[in-house]
């Protein structure tokens, strides 16, 4: 069972369909589709190792 509700009519949401980026829902009381979506940021960063200098050219 999910804790989710509605947010227009804060009836308890059915939860139709599942995968790992996107969840579906319905309120079966005012029949309002919701999804809960996951965003996946990925960010790459430089490690600098001791010593290395930044040069200009």
């Amino acid at each position: 069972m999910n804790g989710y509700y509605c947010l227009n009519c804060g009836g308890k949401l059915k939860q139709l369909s599942m995968n790992p980026s996107t969840n579906k829902y319905e309120c079966p009381k005012c029949c309002t589709t919701w999804y809960k979506v996951r965003h996946i940021i990925i960010e790459w960063v430089e490690e600098k190792k001791e010593g290395e200098d930044e040069h200009d050219g």
